[in-house]
């Protein structure tokens, strides 16, 4: 009897574990229109979390614009992204941006054998009085404002810079998903973690992973591919932008002529590699 007893008790707790193991990673995908504010990790009604739009702002934020930049349905369309945070939150919340977009793939083989993901390749966002948001897209698809990547996408080539020199180089027209997407990290107060990829199209479309205890590690690098959306381009001739009590940074527009690989406009007072007519360059420290 004894024994039985112990067989149905282990029985009962491999079902249990399971039960645990398959709820710690959920996933969740939204399509995210503009005039909106949303929650990466908000929980729904049957316990699980999702992406949901808000009508508060409580600990971190994402706010989506969209709109015509020349009047409605005249192109080119544009979509914008803004990372906030409310300070006056109890919210322990905390949010990274992929940063270094060197070694995807081995970042996802590393995922794929239980690995966390390394910080070292995120930046973490820090919140104060005279900075509570992030510009992550501007009004313009392909240039980024506050958050500064090693990604270089021009018009048919993406450039990735590694911090040993070397380059990846992929085509734009066959780019692997994983190059194309950006990819934030969420934390709320060791309770739940999220890895989401976001792209940026004619909406917003964000996939995430979570991980009920707050953990880093998850099975692989999200993909928008495999996941289904219910949200459609919205025709419309604008959203109103974020509230100007929020003290959005300046948009720091990237020189579209010559700019580092990582991002940063090439100046004459040091050596760089740049972009220039599409292809890697060297430029000497004072020369022009």
């Amino acid at each position: 009897m004894n024994r039985f007893h112990s067989i149905l008790f282990m029985v009962i707790l491999a079902f249990v574990s399971y039960a645990l193991a398959s709820g710690s990673n959920s996933v969740a995908a939204r399509s995210m229109g503009g005039g909106a504010y949303y929650d990466i990790a908000s929980m729904n009604s049957e316990g699980k979390y999702e992406i949901a739009a808000i009508d508060s702002l409580d600990g971190v934020y994402l706010y989506v614009e969209s709109g015509w930049l020349r009047g409605c349905c005249d192109s080119p369309r544009y979509v914008g992204l803004t990372i906030g945070k409310n300070l006056s939150s109890e919210r322990n919340e905390s949010i990274w941006f992929l940063t270094d977009f060197f070694g995807l793939d081995s970042l996802n083989s590393e995922l794929k054998k239980g690995k966390p993901l390394p910080l070292e390749k995120f930046t973490k966002l820090e919140f104060d009085s005279t900075n509570v948001q992030y510009l992550v897209y501007g009004f313009n698809l392909d240039r980024r404002v506050d958050i500064r990547t090693n990604r270089v996408i021009t018009e048919d080539t993406t450039y990735i810079m590694g911090e040993n020199g070397n380059i990846e180089v992929f085509s734009s027209y066959s780019i692997p998903e994983a190059i194309s997407l950006d990819y934030i990290l969420f934390q709320r107060e060791d309770s739940v973690a999220a890895f989401c990829g976001i792209i940026n199209s004619c909406s917003l479309e964000m996939a995430c992973f979570y991980q009920n205890d707050g953990s880093f590690v998850f099975d692989s690098l999200p993909s928008i591919s495999n996941m289904s959306f219910d949200g459609l381009c919205l025709i419309s001739d604008g959203s109103p932008l974020p509230p100007t009590n929020q003290n959005l940074n300046k948009l720091n527009i990237l020189d579209a002529k010559s700019y580092k690989v990582n991002g940063v406009p090439a100046t004459k007072a040091s050596s760089n590699i740049v972009i220039q007519n599409k292809q890697p360059k060297l430029r000497l420290k004072g020369i022009y």
